[in-house]
């Protein structure tokens, strides 16, 4: 599978907020933030749209108001992901997560401190570019390759 670094789309904020509004009407999520590359302006991203939706316990959220959206359950994952496309090409993900928790808090920094510093959000646009020709065609390596970034910038 491609690993697809695409340029800034103006559109990627409209995409989220209807997809949010959504999302919201499921009872027990109590927040909806956009978050990933494709929430900060002018970065280059992955063209899927990643929905924050906080819960009281992610692993209580029953599965089925998301999947009557439209969304599948990633196996294995990590956190609590669903995610809504092909397999090929995940149009919008939801990471399901405790509401104001530590991934919560994590999330919402990263984004923030992409959003308030453009010098950063272009080298880290320029390592995803580095990182998704380093490990094309095997997506968990890339993403445990910028996990590693990720969590520099945050440390």
């Amino acid at each position: 599978m491609s690993l697809v670094i695409a340029n800034y789309d103006p559109e990627w904020p409209l995409h989220f907020e209807r997809e949010a509004s959504a999302v919201r009407s499921v009872q027990g999520v109590h927040a909806v933030e956009h978050v990933g590359s494709t929430a900060v302006p002018g970065l280059a991203a992955r063209p899927t749209i990643d929905l924050l939706v906080g819960v009281d316990d992610s692993a209580a959220a029953p599965p089925a108001p998301f999947e009557a959206l439209g969304y599948h359950e990633e196996a294995g994952a990590p956190l609590r992901t669903f995610w809504k496309g092909t397999r090929a090409f995940k149009t919008y993900e939801l990471l399901v997560v405790e509401a104001g928790g530590a991934v919560w808090r994590r999330r919402l920094d990263l984004r923030d401190r992409l959003r308030a510093d453009p010098a950063l959000a272009e080298h880290y646009a320029h390592r995803k570019r580095e990182l998704a020709l380093a490990h094309e065609g095997n997506p968990a390596a890339y993403a445990e390759a910028k996990a590693g970034f990720v969590d520099a910038l945050l440390s």
